[in-house]
């Protein structure tokens, strides 16, 4: 689900309700009615679900010029993630509306100056690949939360480019014969990123796709080398979206400090993954086929 239901707005509310009342049991129909109601009212946050809704398909059929029509019309009443969105559509295959950079780049603008990370660092991308700067695509290292879909997305990308695929947190277990939990017992998270940092720094390895651990950031000597041998994706998802998708966040390795939250981890990291991106990826609303074939595109590949 897009993040605008945390922001405050007037329907937030009677939105909350419906996410945890039906959308976080798996019950979408009166969810997406529900929704649709509100935004028939004119409320921006409804409009964006509900386009978000026509999309996947949750709830309702499938409606690509549906999903467009709301988010279009949620962009246009000043929701940021509809905004976002919007530029997705105006960059995509053209199915719906023809591909259009000015106004990609108009939405994204609008979307950033509301302050969303992820418009922010896509009209970095885009100023950086006016440069003229060439990617090097001798490997392309994914990173992002815990969550985003790094090793699935990982997997099908290196079959989809005839690539090898690695898994740094199994590269990490391997080299200490241990599972990444037990690994954070012993060493604590400190010492764990110690450990990430230098399996990551020594990684010797050509044409793969590699997928890295959520932490892997705060490495610098593991990200100036993975820099150096291919080009760097944020997979990037809001923040609703994490938190639906995690469960136990110990059984997965996450280092996370006492005290600490989800959402600060999520705010704490997300400038790293940018500032280390060579491109971001948006993923909400995605479908693993989709990020695949825009990834491909981007990367001309």
């Amino acid at each position: 689900m897009a993040s605008a239901y945390y922001r405050p707005c007037p329907e937030l509310d009677r939105c909350n309700e419906l996410i945890e009342q039906y959308y976080l049991k798996g019950d979408y129909e009166p969810c997406f009615a529900g929704h649709l109601a509100l935004a028939e009212q004119g409320y921006p946050l409804a409009e964006c679900q509900v386009g978000y809704f026509y999309y996947e398909g949750l709830g309702t059929e499938r409606d690509l010029r549906r999903s467009f029509y709301w988010t279009e019309r949620a962009a246009q009443h000043g929701d940021r993630d509809a905004q976002c969105n919007l530029a997705v559509w105006f960059y995509g295959p053209g199915v719906v509306v023809p591909r259009d950079a000015a106004l990609q780049r108009h939405y994204l603008t609008l979307a950033a100056e509301q302050g969303h990370e992820g418009a922010r660092a896509e009209l970095k991308r885009l100023e950086e690949a006016a440069s003229g700067k060439p990617l090097n695509l001798d490997n392309l290292i994914l990173i992002g939360m815990p969550g985003c879909g790094k090793s699935t997305l990982g997997v099908v990308l290196a079959k989809a480019l005839n690539m090898e695929f690695v898994d740094s947190d199994i590269v990490i277990q391997r080299s200490r014969g241990k599972k990444l939990s037990q690994i954070l017992e012993e060493v604590g998270d400190d010492g764990f990123r110690q450990v990430e940092n230098e399996v990551n720094a020594s990684l010797d390895v050509h044409r793969c796709v590699i997928a890295t651990g959520g932490s892997v950031i705060y490495g610098q000597e593991a990200m100036e080398h993975l820099k150096a041998i291919g080009t760097v994706i944020y997979l990037h998802l809001s923040y609703p979206a994490i938190e639906e998708r995690l469960g136990d966040l110990h059984a997965r390795g996450v280092t996370i400090r006492p005290g600490q939250t989800l959402h600060d981890l999520y705010d704490e990291r997300c400038p790293l993954y940018e500032q280390w991106a060579d491109l971001v990826m948006e993923c909400d609303g995605l479908r693993l086929r989709e990020i695949v074939q825009r990834l491909r595109e981007r990367l001309d590949l």
